[in-house]
């Protein structure tokens, strides 16, 4: 976020932890019929912001605590660390149609409505915003390349008593190259994302992290479809919000 603040000018809200001057709601409320959110949009937080990214006003990513209390609810220390404290939801139904929910919102109503922004800055990161719609499809596709690859490869081993793992590009070629690429920018994200989540929840959900961008990669690919779904068959989509979880009350209800 500091980066994209830097870059575009602009920081989009997250709903929770976000403040707006008057003046920010005044104009929102100009650009919008006299509502500062928008009544139509499944990301009404997202939305705002980015309609204000033209330029005129000024965003700021807070990474300072102005004020922090020394106990959560229910008497636990709260650290310094400023991260994100609720849970996704648990079950797949419920991960999907949030999931879906922020594509339909941030990637495909963004872009019908508000347009690609007057910047360079604004324009690049609504194209990031955005490309997780084909980014989270071929992650889903490549998954289940790979699974067919793996069972076509043991298929062999155990029937043709043939090993040798399937060629699938030619080697030396510049899809391989771009292979070893990903691969390895792979591996860095899950090492920082890995190192991040540690530094907040411990070592032990860094390693489940690992996992569960696999697990999460699944989730966006059926969240994608299903937002494509609700974008093209819904003229105006329904709100779909799921229940919000957060560790101190697990921690009540489990004591």
């Amino acid at each position: 976020m500091p980066v994209r603040e830097w870059l575009s000018g602009a920081v989009p809200s997250a709903g929770v932890g976000t403040g707006f001057s008057p003046r920010a709601l005044e104009r929102a409320a100009a650009q919008n019929e006299g509502k500062p959110f928008s009544l139509t949009s499944l990301t009404e937080d997202y939305d705002t912001t980015m309609r204000l990214a033209d330029g005129e006003m000024r965003y700021t990513f807070a990474i300072e605590a102005l004020f922090r209390p020394a106990e959560d609810r229910t008497g636990l220390p709260i650290d310094d660390a400023i991260a994100i404290r609720e849970f996704f939801p648990r079950t797949l139904s419920r991960a999907v149609r949030q999931k879906g929910r922020w594509i339909v919102g941030n990637a495909l109503q963004a872009w019908a409505q508000i347009g690609w922004g007057q910047t360079w800055g604004v324009r690049y990161f609504f194209f990031r915003d955005r490309k997780v719609l084909l980014g989270h499809l071929a992650t889903g596709l490549g998954t289940i390349a790979l699974l067919l690859t793996l069972i076509v490869w043991g298929a062999r081993a155990i029937w043709l008593d043939d090993a040798t793992f399937p060629r699938v590009v030619t080697p030396g070629s510049v899809t391989e190259a771009l292979i070893a690429v990903s691969v390895t920018l792979m591996v860095l994200f899950l090492a920082v994302r890995a190192g991040f989540v540690g530094a907040v929840y411990g070592p032990t959900q860094a390693l489940w992290s690992i996992i569960r961008a696999v697990w999460g990669g699944w989730i966006n690919f059926a969240a994608s479809i299903r937002a494509l779904w609700v974008f093209s068959t819904q003229r105006r989509p329904r709100w779909d919000k799921t229940a919000h979880e957060f560790p101190d009350e697990i921690h009540t209800s489990g004591s």
